[in-house]
């Protein structure tokens, strides 16, 4: 009887020792099951957060680069939208050149170029043209006048063989211009390009009569060169050219004698032009110039009646 109970007893109590470690090993694995569901949710978590990163960046970099996509494309059309407004601007400049000047005609002025470069030359001249004149025959000679008279001052180009470069660049002003008269500066520079030689400063003029269809030299206007050379060395004109903004220097510190000035001023070369009101002589020096102007009625004693006309 006792034995018995003895079995059933231990038999009860493995049962239960049974049903407890059941029970421990069934909520360890349930532990352990929570446990790796959590960490696989964790990284889960982490690679969505990892993966959401990845996309953000990569949708960030499609936008910038649309974006800049977009930027390049407006800036390349407004480029272009200010490059041909800026080209149209010019061409309205360049054939209303004579309208904002005041010029009182009927016809108007276009840019023209010449250029040369080669043979170890670099010259680029820059001249006015005239159209709309209305006599198509007439301005097509004028033309060729001002174009002509335009590429004189080229004079020799590069003949030395050597390895310097001989350069040349005028642009130019037109100063005066009515139905008659044109009166066209040039300004720029020149020289040969080497060791120890630099670009020297240089100015020109032209005046076109243009009703005779010819040149205009200072002789051809001057009635008495020994009046002129007078006022010249008294320091009647003004100096009015300006180096680093300073103006040039008084005309009677230039030449030593009357007689000089007077065989200078005579001489074809000498140049000079006219903006209506003025009257303004270039005198060019070794590597510069200075321009000596007087008002037309200080001196309309001495100039041309004919010329004085055709300035009216």
């Amino acid at each position: 009887m006792k034995k018995r109970f003895r079995r059933k007893w231990k038999r009860k109590v493995v049962t239960i020792l049974l049903v407890i470690i059941c029970t421990a090993c069934g909520k360890a694995q349930e532990d352990h099951m929570a446990a790796d569901i959590a960490d696989r949710a964790a990284l889960r978590s982490e690679q969505a957060v990892e993966m959401e990163a990845v996309v953000r960046t990569v949708r960030e970099s499609v936008t910038n680069g649309e974006e800049a996509v977009q930027t390049a494309e407006t800036s390349a059309i407004e480029e272009t939208e200010t490059s041909e407004s800026g080209e149209s601007a010019a061409t309205e400049m360049s054939e209303d050149e004579n309208k904002e000047a005041g010029w009182d005609v009927d016809f108007e002025i276009k840019r023209e170029a010449y250029h040369y470069n080669e043979e170890r030359n670099d010259i680029n001249i820059y001249y006015p043209q005239l159209t709309g004149f209305g006599d198509a025959i007439k301005e097509e000679r004028i033309n060729a006048l001002i174009e002509e008279n335009a590429k004189k001052w080229i004079g020799e180009t590069n003949k030395e063989g050597d390895d310097s470069l001989y350069c040349l660049n005028l642009d130019y002003e037109v100063k005066f211009l009515n139905d008659r008269i044109i009166s066209i500066l040039y300004k720029g520079g020149h020289g040969y390009i080497t060791a120890g030689h630099g670009y020297l400063a240089k100015a020109v003029a032209t005046t076109i009569d243009m009703e005779e269809e010819k040149v205009i030299a200072l002789k051809d206007i001057i009635t008495d060169f020994s009046e002129l050379s007078d006022m010249l060395l008294a320091d009647k004109f003004e100096s009015i050219t300006r180096w680093e903004g300073m103006e040039g220097i008084e005309f009677r510190r230039t030449y030593e004698s009357k007689g000089r000035v007077e065989q200078d001023l005579t001489e074809d070369k000498r140049q000079w032009y006219t903006n209506g009101d003025h009257l303004i002589i270039i005198f060019e020096k070794f590597n510069d110039y200075d321009e000596y102007s007087i008002s037309i009625g200080s001196v309309s004693q001495i100039l041309d009646e004919t010329f004085l006309k055709k300035l009216e």
